[in-house]
């Protein structure tokens, strides 16, 4: 079922081109300096689906897997950053599909604009020669509704990645209502948010998925909300 993108609207500067891009159940949300490039990134995100396609076929496991996998010899690129980026994460590949074809589609337009944004379900990958401002969606709390972060141009490229027991289609384990990773690779973003997400129960256990991600060198920051409490971590400016 179509959930409506409610968090895109947090997504904030003047001057930039905002469109979106879809193909199949892919449906991004992007924002370019420069020009649009909406023909361009059609075609980026058929060929990426179709590369994810034609692997699925010869290793059905990687669709399903919870756990990580290794790769085949024959893996593109982006299945390859998908199994590394899981696996340095502790979870099943498929767990950084979206952060991964946010990355791949948002580096191949890095030498065309100067900023670009690449919003794929709720996970972002981000270039900016500018400061930007982006919202954390988190269903229905109160909390998330006024957070708003704010990302400086020298802490980019950037993946956002946000991972929630309570909101969208993915699978977790846990019961937070979002639990976002700051990272400079979206793909092991997407696969952390995934990991920690299916350790957050309660609030309780909040502090300890923090701890987690402290474990984890490339992670840049961590947000975790669960009703109305939240736990913050890292070099994170939150906009007024």
């Amino acid at each position: 079922m179509y959930q409506p993108r409610i968090y895109r609207n947090f997504l904030e500067r003047e001057g930039l081109y905002k469109y979106e891009v879809s193909d199949g159940e892919s449906d991004l949300f992007v924002i370019t300096s420069q020009s649009e490039f909406s023909a361009k990134i059609k075609e980026l995100l058929s060929v990426y689906r179709g590369q994810l396609r034609e692997y699925i076929k010869i290793c059905p496991e990687f669709l399903f897997s919870l756990v990580p996998l290794n790769a085949l010899p024959s893996a593109p690129d982006i299945v390859l950053s998908m199994i590394s980026e899981s696996k340095k994460a502790g979870v099943g590949p498929m767990a950084s599909v979206a952060g991964a074809i946010a990355e791949f589609i948002g580096r191949d337009l890095m030498p065309l604009a100067k900023t670009v944004v690449i919003e794929n379900g709720g996970d972002i990958f981000a270039i900016a020669d500018k400061p930007i401002k982006i919202g954390i969606f988190s269903g229905h709390s109160k909390i998330a509704r006024q957070l708003v972060v704010e990302i400086a141009p020298e802490d980019t490229p950037l993946g956002i990645c946000t991972s929630s027991g309570t909101v969208g289609h993915s699978l977790s384990f846990g019961y937070s209502d979002s639990v976002t990773i700051f990272a400079s690779s979206a793909s092991f973003a997407d696969a952390v948010a995934t990991k920690i997400g299916n350790m957050v129960k309660s609030k309780n256990d909040i502090p300890a998925a923090l701890k987690y991600s402290e474990t984890l060198r490339e992670v840049k920051g961590a947000i975790i909300i669960i009703g109305n409490d939240i736990g913050i971590r890292g070099d994170i400016k939150l906009a007024e």
